[in-house]
């Protein structure tokens, strides 16, 4: 059993403040943490990275192109954002990434200039699904879940799973997945670090208001950059600042005390005995004045790409990826769906036949009894719930799987 971390309280503890707009390395922290797993595998992809030199090889290569899916799971009508929009944020990224923004020698100070780097990645939208079908790369779902980014049960985020109110993965090693769905006021996205969470949640989640740059996108965070930001943590790069104790492990990004907000200019920008690179991504500027890569930020990126990232360069029909039960050994029913103030359970027979039913909020607290039954229909009483949305989770011996249930 995965220790279960109380990641809403972390997150709720720090604060709501755009100084926490990105909460990457926050929610890394705490995992590595808490969780020896992931510690054991944050270690490994460390010590096993292979850093390229900064040569033909790193300054001058082949084009990698990443296939992309974006699940957009929207509460309000408003949240689920057009196709234009999705489209803008495409465009962005591979501005971005190949060096082509226009703000990129405009807000740059001439000291930094040598050390931007085109990256070599572009995007797209994926045009296969994981069946080997057609598809536009974008999947819309109707959740029942406010603020679903930042909601838990348990140890698992619902935006990343159907049962759970959210959109299943796609084989995350071959597709970049970006699920946009509301996170509450004052947090833009989180990212999946390389290493850190089960293949059903690797990927990035961004609001829909910081999504693209048309659209219902909000200045100062309308340009789209919340994701390339993100996406740096996703091939593992990290904040540039640190304290002036800690760093990002990049020799050419200097220093730095603390993040940058707002739009800074011109040059009297100090801080650890160097003028801070506050127009790199993977600071927190607005996004009207984040500009640039760094060469060796390049190369830390290509040593994932070859690394623990490896797969999303040989994208093939891989099937669906895993869900809340990789078995699907759950062959019952839970009826009717939404319901009052009684539910119907049907149990079948298995060899091993006895059945433990949990409830739950959508806050992952556990509510009331739980109740023990054989295989066959039950009739349980659910006077105790309000109208609002539930899980059921449903265990026998070592499976376990969780159903959505709709009070009214």
């Amino acid at each position: 059993m995965k220790k279960i971390i109380p990641l809403l309280l972390i997150l709720f503890g720090v604060g709501i403040a755009w100084g926490q707009r990105c909460l990457s390395e926050t929610i890394l922290k705490e995992k590595m943490e808490n969780d020896p797993e992931v510690a054991a595998r944050r270690i490994a992809i460390e010590a096993n990275r292979q850093i390229p030199t900064l040569d033909s090889e790193i300054t001058s290569r082949e084009v990698v192109t990443i296939q992309v899916v974006v699940h957009v799971v929207y509460f309000l009508p408003i949240e689920n954002i057009s196709d234009a929009q999705i489209q803008s944020q495409i465009d962005v990224l591979n501005e971005d990434f190949r060096l082509q923004n226009a703000n990129a020698n405009i807000v740059t100070l001439p000291e930094f200039a040598s050390k931007m780097a085109d990256m070599e990645i572009e995007f797209q939208l994926a045009d296969t699904d994981p069946d080997g079908q057609p598809t536009n790369g974008i999947t819309r779902t109707h959740t029942l879940i406010p603020n679903i980014a930042l909601k838990l049960l348990g140890n698992l985020r619902l935006i990343c799973y159907t049962e759970l109110g959210g959109q299943d993965a796609w084989c995350p090693d071959r597709y970049l997945n970006i699920w946009v769905g509301k996170f509450p006021v004052g947090f833009a996205g989180d990212t999946s670090f390389p290493g850190q969470d089960e293949p059903e949640e690797d990927g990035v989640r961004i609001d829909p208001y910081h999504f693209g740059r048309t659209g219902i996108a909000l200045a100062p965070f309308n340009l789209g950059r919340t994701l390339t930001h993100e996406i740096g943590h996703y091939f593992d790069l990290q904040h540039t600042w640190g304290n002036c104790i800690t760093d990002d492990g990049i020799e050419d990004t200097p220093w730095q005390k603390s993040p940058y907000s707002g739009c800074p200019s011109g040059w009297n920008y100090y801080s650890c005995d160097s003028r801070d690179m506050y127009v790199n991504y993977m600071d927190y500027t607005d996004d009207a004045c984040m500009a640039m890569f760094t060469l060796e930020q390049k190369q830390r990126l290509m040593a994932t790409l070859n690394g623990p990232r490896s797969g999303l360069l040989t994208p093939t029909n891989c099937g669906t990826v895993s869900t809340v039960e990789a078995e699907n050994w759950f062959k019952g029913s839970l009826f009717p769906n939404p319901t009052n103030d009684q539910l119907f359970v049907e149990l079948p027979f298995r060899n091993d036949s006895t059945y433990e039913l949990e409830f739950f909020d959508m806050q992952g607290k556990h509510l009331g009894e739980k109740f023990n039954l054989d295989s066959g229909i039950h009739e349980l009483d659910i006077t105790m719930l309000g109208s609002g949305v539930y899980f059921v989770k449903i265990t026998q011996g070592k499976h376990y799987m969780y159903k959505k249930v709709v009070v009214q």
